[in-house]
């Protein structure tokens, strides 16, 4: 993994000098989004304090010619409201979050190949509580990645083909069972501790990545287009090792595996689109896991099917090009897991596998202020349901709702 990053890096290096040597004179075209708002967080009508949120995308691209440009992009973001995120397998309600990150990405044509080279690095801060100070979250992360992308026509359709390796780590996470016997449970005898965390990782979450996809869409006539797209997911946990029957360790690492498949439709008519996307998933994963409270082995416990659909509607008001956009959207989502089996509320297990439904709803809309500056506000609920009824460490079962207002500048 670290050769294929360190040559693809070194390829992106040499091509990047060749065109400052061709192209001495280079357009300078910057763009930027920014965005400030403010709102509140509901779960279960239970309203938390007002909170903010800002997001910056900016980038100062250079375009040699109208094949080759140099595009780089600094992002940041922070969300002040609570929120539920699906970290580790379940719901987790955060109080905050911020993420930085910047990426490289050079556009060139190769042999009539529309050929993309990117690198990017991500930062992200997650904070669960109040007096949680930054960069203490357990679930921040860092995230490196480098990737290509080659597009062209093909039968009428605009195919590309791309390849991501990436990898992620977990600075502040690390296992319980691998730390002494002192610091895990003094309850425990040398013997027993020492049999259960024998080849038990540290960094449990840190994984590298490779991935690759095509897409392909199409505009079929002047109101249809369709857009396809498959890709298959190749994910290693160097230091998760595999969980055995007994509650030990075996010398196995954790693999995971993620075939996806989306399709999507947009039918435009005047100033009204419609849309309606679908995408399934499936995981397919080496761990278990084992429950020693209830002396409970799992087996297959990360798998899973996943589907969804999403239709949408989107309407453009007024004159010129810079228009009005009311926007709505339902998104289905449903998880079955392969072995994950369902709790009852006292944490009982049944023989049922878990099942996940996610039903969310939004409302949007933009309204051009002056000059490059849009005003928007948006409300969104999501519903959450499972036949998992023990929640003492995640959420399945739930109901938020958010709204927020703010204002948006282009550039």
């Amino acid at each position: 993994m670290e050769k294929i990053i360190t040559g693809l890096s070194g390829i992106l290096v040499f091509v990047l000098v060749c065109s400052n040597n061709i192209y001495a004179e280079a357009v300078f075209t910057p763009v930027a989004d920014i965005s400030l708002n403010g709102g509140q967080y509901f779960l279960e009508a239970e309203p938390s304090s007002f909170g903010g949120s800002a997001n910056i995308d900016f980038a100062p691209a250079l375009n040699f010619s109208k094949e080759s440009a140099l595009i780089p992009m600094i992002n940041m973001g922070y969300n002040g409201t609570q929120d539920v995120h699906d970290l580790v397998g379940g719901g987790t309600l955060t109080r905050e979050s911020a993420d930085i990150g910047g990426t490289l990405k050079y556009i060139t044509n190769i042999a009539g190949l529309k050929t993309k080279l990117r690198v990017n690095y991500k930062k992200s801060l997650i904070n669960e509580t109040k007096d949680e100070d930054w960069t203490d979250g357990l679930f921040d992360y860092n995230r490196i990645l480098f990737g290509a992308q080659a597009e062209r026509l093909f039968a009428g359709y605009d195919v590309s083909l791309a390849v991501d390796f990436y990898s992620a780590q977990f600075p502040n996470y690390a296992s319980l069972v691998s730390q002494t016997e002192e610091e895990f449970n003094s309850s425990i005898d040398t013997n027993t501790h020492t049999e259960i965390s024998q080849n038990a990782g540290t960094n449990v979450l840190d994984y590298s990545d490779i991935k690759a996809g095509i897409d392909a869409s199409k505009k079929h006539t002047d109101v249809l287009s369709a857009a396809y797209g498959y890709s298959i997911d190749l994910r290693n946990y160097a230091d998760q090792t595999v969980v055995e029957s007994n509650g030990s360790f075996s010398s196995g690492k954790r693999k995971d595996t993620i075939n996806s498949i989306n399709a999507g439709l947009d039918y435009a008519y005047r100033r009204a689109v419609i849309g309606l996307k679908s995408e399934m998933s499936i995981l397919s994963s080496n761990q278990n896991s084992y429950d020693a409270d209830a002396t409970k082995f799992i087996d297959n416990y990360y798998s899973y099917i996943k589907g969804a659909v999403t239709p949408s509607f989107a309407l453009y008001l007024g004159k010129g090009e810079r228009l009005s956009r009311f926007r709505m959207w339902w998104d289905i989502d449903l998880t079955g897991y392969a072995g994950r089996l369902a709790r009852e509320e006292e944490g009982g297990y049944v023989t049922d596998k878990v099942k996940q439904l996610d039903n969310s709803f939004g409302i949007s809309y933009r309204y051009p202020v002056f000059d490059s500056f849009y005003a928007h506000m948006q409300f969104s609920r999501r519903a959450a349901s499972s036949n998992m009824k023990y929640e003492g460490n995640y959420k399945y079962n739930y109901t938020a709702t958010n709204y927020y207002a703010g204002l948006n500048w282009q550039y």
